[in-house]
Order: C-alpha cells, then structure tokens, then sequence
C-alpha cells in the first residue's frame, strides 16, 4: 500500500490526465544507480479506453501507430538492459499507440535502433527515456521509466 498512485504518476508523465488512473497498478523498481522503473494497469471502462485514446492522438511525444507485442519484445531486449522479460504478453496484442520521450542528456549513439513503428526514434542516444505503450481493447497501460 502507498500513498503514490503510480498509474496517476504514468498518465501525468505521460501528458494524460490523471483523473483516468485506476485504483489498482502493477510497478516495480530497481532502484540502482541505473534505475528502471515499470508501471502497468488496466484502465476500467472501455469508455474511458476511447477517451485516452483520443486524447493521445493530440499530446506531445506519442504516436498512434500498431505495435505487436513481438516489436515490443524487440524494442525491450534492444533498449531496456534486459528487463524486457518483466511483462508477459499474448503474442496476438497489438497496441494502439506508443509513447517515447528522452529524459537525460544525450552520449553517443551506439547503433542500436529500433524496427517498426518506433524506427523514428532513430539511434539510442539516451541514458534516460521514458516509454509507454496503450492497448485501447483490453485498456492495458505499460509505462517505463529508465535511467543509467
């Protein structure tokens, strides 16, 4: 039990409105020097899924655009040091947006890029990023807050 309302804190950060945050979240925290941060929850009425959805479609830094859990999983083992297994997904999930927004100052790239819908992303060239993803069918929610 806490006081801090991590999927509150996953809308805000992600420029969604709070209001919309369930009672209940699934989030971890590593804790380290180079922190990764995992928030996931279920948004509770498919009213407020088309909502959300909506509002993604005209805030900064998200992208309405199919992202298979396998692109995902892609994604997770190229940019999240190996925490990409800390959600399991059905391989058949296609997620209807995605959210990406570096946090820290850039270092040099180091070639790895991502494939898909979130190749516009270009070279990694961050320590620190945010990321989500939105699933407006099962109103699934996965955000993630990396430093290093």
């Amino acid at each position: 039990m806490s006081s801090i309302s991590y999927a509150a804190r996953a809308l805000e950060s992600t420029g969604l409105p709070a209001e919309y945050a369930p009672n209940f979240s699934l989030h971890g925290y590593t804790g380290f020097r180079d922190s990764h941060m995992q928030t996931e929850f279920m948004l509770d009425y498919s009213n407020d899924c088309q909502t959300i959805l909506s509002m993604i479609s005209e805030t900064d830094h998200w992208h309405i655009a199919p992202v298979t859990a396998s692109e995902y999983s892609d994604f997770a083992s190229n940019i999240m040091w190996g925490y990409n297994n800390s959600r399991l997904l059905d391989d058949d999930i296609v997620f209807d947006a995605w959210y990406y927004r570096e946090t820290t100052e850039p270092h040099a790239p180091d070639n790895r890029v991502a494939k898909g819908p979130m190749e516009q992303i270009g070279p990694y060239a961050g320590r620190g990023f945010e990321f989500a993803l939105f699933d407006a069918d099962t109103g699934l929610f996965i955000y993630i807050d990396q430093f290093g």
